[in-house]
């Protein structure tokens, strides 16, 4: 089985320039924890809502590109599931782009 078989196609994303609570917020409408973050279409990292929240208990006026990592581990749709689930599994990670 290959990583484009079971990988979400529509996602939900944020810029890097917006507020960490309205990442927090989008999270929240919904339902989910983590959000890629994009600049001119390209995904730049996946923030999560630990990210976040750690963030929004400390100070206000952060925007997602000052608390976000600069490391992005991806994979292709054509790779093998399994080859996905041993880096998510080795690098406990939550989600990997595609």
């Amino acid at each position: 089985m290959l990583v484009k078989d079971c990988m979400t196609k529509d996602l939900i994303t944020i810029s890097a320039r917006e507020d960490v609570h309205y990442g927090f917020y989008l999270l929240k409408k919904h339902n989910i924890r983590q959000l890629p973050v994009t600049n001119n279409g390209y995904i730049l990292v996946i923030i999560t809502e630990r990210d976040l929240r750690m963030v929004i208990e400390k100070e206000y006026g952060i925007n997602i590109e000052s608390t976000m990592s600069k490391y992005l581990h991806t994979i292709t749709e054509y790779d093998a599931i399994e080859t996905a689930a041993k880096i998510i599994h080795d690098n406990k990670y939550n989600a990997l782009p595609v």
